[in-house]
C-alpha cells in the first residue's frame, strides 16, 4: 500500500482517508487523495479500539513501513495510534476509474 517513496513528513503532511463503495462491498485507501489500493475489511489499530470513520481524512504520522504488514501511525482524535499495512488486492470489480487528458499545443 505504502512505497519508499512516500517519503519524509517534514516537506509535507501525508493524510489518510478510506472511502467506502457505493454497494458497501470494498474499501478504497488512499494516500494524499491518491488511491492506494482496495481492501475488504476497516484497519483497526494495533493496541486500542480507537475506530476510523469512512470519507474522514487522518494526519499520518512518520514514514509508513513500504511492505505488507509493516507499521503506520495515524492521528485519531488527537492521539497518535499504531496501525498494520494491509494486504492490498485489486479487485475486478471494484474499480475506481479516474480518466485524464493529455493535451498538446503546437
Amino acid at each position: 500500500m505504502f512505497s519508499q517513496f512516500d517519503g519524509d513528513l517534514s516537506w509535507h503532511r501525508h493524510t489518510f482517508e478510506a472511502r467506502k463503495s457505493s454497494d458497501g462491498k470494498y474499501i478504497t485507501i488512499r494516500l494524499n487523495d491518491q488511491i492506494r489500493g482496495v481492501v475488504k475489511k476497516m484497519l483497526e489499530p494495533t493496541r486500542s479500539d480507537v475506530v476510523l470513520q469512512f470519507d474522514t481524512k487522518y494526519e499520518m504520522q512518520s514514514r509508513p513501513d513500504a511492505h505488507a504488514d509493516g507499521r503506520f501511525w495515524l492521528t485519531v482524535d488527537e492521539t497518535r495510534h499504531e496501525f498494520r499495512t494491509p494486504q492490498i488486492k485489486f479487485y475486478l470489480d471494484s474499480g475506481e476509474i479516474t480518466v485524464y487528458f493529455h493535451v498538446s499545443f503546437p
